[in-house]
């Protein structure tokens, strides 16, 4: 019997691993003699921050570092800041890990506990959760078509989206900053923070060159007699080559950038004071690439000649709709209550969540940023705020279809602030929102098909069947019930559509 399946490969990123490891963060922490004592704990914040991971058989290895800071009151009434770094190593197993996957480890605090035992102690307990996710490029092989046996097949053209390329890949970003002399020296580090924004992608054969821009706030104490708070802020840029084997102009390519380690450290200029900051930034480059496709998609079959054993599946078919990167602001105003604040010494975000919905053609990314400041009381003392702002983007799709996925990323690039009195603040803050957004199509499919030899099909004697057929009626179907080809038909009836434009008469040749 001379038969055989031809077939075309859909490449597709499957997740074939997600799980969460926590990791308990305890330190007793013990000012170093240089740090004044504790007066009153302002805030104590961890900072998870990846170093590398490794696959080995089965296992993968995560190894990175928990930034313990504690900001606080000092004896002079000053904020000071002591930190501590507690490296740290995590390991899941995963069962039949396939060669080369894409590990993402992704680092979250998920709470911090901190007690004062003495004026020069501090007991902190918190966890860390270690997500790690494991995705792999796979081909799903499709039916495209079928040789011998009289096999017909039923199809239909699907567009979809093809993954090309997934790749995670670290590289490190180093500079000294002079801080110029309209600063004051550095006296400690507060607090810093990072974030890398791509600006500019172009897409070549197998690489893809990123450029963007890294940007660092600092927040310090000054080395003066008044020891106030100066803020640093400072950009880098980022020009870096990533290669994606199969990657090219054609491809659709959601490239983001993350922080991933930050690390500034004060040093001397040639007169000896604290002027230079040593910056050391790791970001991770994150490369998703999709090429369109046309899918053909067989839903039923049956042979002239022999039965036919057929296997089914359901597939989920993503097609990408769009890429896009863009900048969302976001005012809203925050209650003081509580607290009488008369000046804000620094103001910063953190804990961003976003979730996405569609309905009625938009696309709305909402969720919460955390917004934290560390302010002066009408007593002139330093306190530490934090409040939780909604936010909302919505975007229109060009697309009917009802399932949509999306997975949002969101960056604060931007925050300001107008105090409308002291117990009310008006905070404006920019987003940078970037998102690949996908239409997902659930299709029944055939997987299979084997025709059985021993099962002959009876022919017909009759060269020719009148049917009677009612308006709309599938010339496939037809075909099916009288074992002819559904081509057969339509040249013998004339007939320009698969349905039955109305109800007639019509001539079924035999085969």
């Amino acid at each position: 019997m001379d038969f055989e399946v031809l077939r075309q490969a859909v490449c597709v990123n499957e997740l074939i691993y997600e799980g969460s490891v926590e990791q308990s963060v305890d330190s007793d922490l013990t000012l170093p003699d240089y740090c004044p004592d504790i007066l009153r704990i302002l805030k104590c914040t961890v900072t998870p921050r990846v170093i590398g991971s490794q696959v080995s058989g089965e296992r993968i290895t995560v190894d990175g570092t928990v930034l313990v800071r504690l900001i606080y009151v000092g004896e002079d009434a000053r904020v000071r800041c002591f930190e501590q770094n507690l490296p740290f190593s995590k390991y899941v197993e995963v069962k039949n890990l396939p060669d080369s996957p894409c590990v993402s480890v992704r680092l979250k605090a998920e709470y911090v506990n901190c007690r004062a035992v003495s004026q020069r102690r501090a007991d902190i307990h918190g966890t860390v959760s270690v997500n790690i996710s494991v995705t792999v490029r796979r081909e799903e092989n499709l039916i495209s078509g079928v040789d011998g046996c009289g096999v017909q097949l039923q199809k239909k053209t699907q567009a979809a989206s093809s993954a090309v390329g997934l790749v995670e890949r670290m590289f490190p970003l180093t500079e000294v900053l002079e801080i110029g002399e309209s600063k004051a020296p550095v006296g400690q580090i507060i607090r810093c923070n990072a974030i890398a924004l791509a600006q500019d992608i172009k897409v070549i054969q197998n690489k893809c060159l990123i450029k963007g821009e890294l940007a660092v706030k600092t927040l310090y104490c000054a080395d003066t007699n008044e020891n106030e708070l100066e803020t640093i802020e400072h950009t880098m840029p980022i020009s870096q080559i990533v290669e994606v084997d199969g990657i090219d102009e054609d491809c659709g390519s959601d490239i983001r950038l993350e922080v991933m380690g930050l690390e500034v450290t004060p040093k001397s200029d040639s007169s000896g004071e604290l002027r230079l900051l040593d910056m050391n930034v790791r970001v991770c480059a994150c490369v998703r690439a999709y090429r369109e496709v046309e899918v053909p998609v067989v839903t039923d079959a049956y042979s002239t000649q022999y039965e036919l054993t057929v296997e089914q599946k359901g597939v989920d078919l993503d097609q990408l709709i769009e890429i896009f990167n863009e900048t969302s602001l976001c005012k809203n105003t925050v209650s003081l209550s509580g607290t009488s604040v008369t000046k804000v010494l620094d103001l910063w975000c953190s804990d961003v969540t976003a979730n996405s919905s569609f309905a009625d053609g938009m696309l709305t990314v909402s969720g919460t940023v955390t917004v934290c400041m560390l302010v002066l009381d009408h007593d002139a003392q330093p306190n530490y705020l934090e409040r939780p702002v909604d936010f909302e983007y919505q975007r229109a799709l060009k697309s009917d279809a009802q399932k949509i996925r999306c997975d949002p990323t969101v960056q604060v690039t931007a925050l300001d602030y107008v105090l409308n009195a002291s117990d009310q603040m008006e905070v404006r803050i920019e987003l940078n929102i970037t998102s690949s957004v996908f239409c997902s199509t659930s299709l029944r499919l055939i997987t299979e098909i084997r025709p059985n030899e021993e099962q002959i099909k009876r022919s017909t004697s009759a060269a020719l069947t009148i049917y009677f057929s009612d308006a709309g009626e599938s010339v496939w179907n037809i075909a099916r019930r009288y074992n002819t080809t559904m081509e057969a038909i339509m040249r013998e009836n004339h007939l320009e559509s698969e349905q039955v434009p109305e109800k007639c008469m019509l001539l079924i040749p035999g085969i």
